[in-house]
């Protein structure tokens, strides 16, 4: 059991870095950000005046998401809980994944705090962050 901790461990860390990669360096994403039950997939697109990023969280409710933006760095953490199927009833086959799951990432430039807005439909949240207006000379 220890090894497939410690192997998952590592797959989570190498999805994690090749994520980065892939996106040319324009984002980051903390290294330091564990996560369990499944791995919290993303898009962050930007826009001339805000970043729009969507998530699939099926199974979570708004209530259970918490987006904070913390200097330049937007976390999106939720916690998908288990369907027990009812009273009296047990698991023959358990494949979806549960638990809480936490993103990090660093946003390029500077962002509004207080211009945040989150949806959610369907199983899908759409997060749009408004962008710092630039400062008149």
């Amino acid at each position: 059991m220890k090894v497939q901790s410690e192997v998952m461990g590592m797959i989570k860390q190498l999805s994690r870095r090749l994520s980065a990669i892939s996106l040319e360096g324009k984002i980051k994403q903390r290294d330091d950000v564990e996560t369990q039950g499944y791995a919290l997939q993303c898009d962050l697109i930007e826009t001339p005046d805000s970043f729009q990023m969507t998530v699939d969280l099926p199974g979570c409710r708004l209530k259970d998401i918490d987006v904070r933006i913390t200097d330049n760095f937007l976390t999106v953490r939720a916690d998908r809980r288990a369907d027990s199927g009812g009273k009296g009833h047990h698991a023959m086959i358990v494949e979806r994944a549960c638990g809480k799951v936490e993103r990090t990432l660093e946003l390029p430039s500077a962002v509004n705090p207080d211009s945040v807005e989150k949806r959610l439909k369907n199983g899908v949240l759409r997060i749009i962050i408004g962008k710092r207006s630039a400062d008149p000379k």
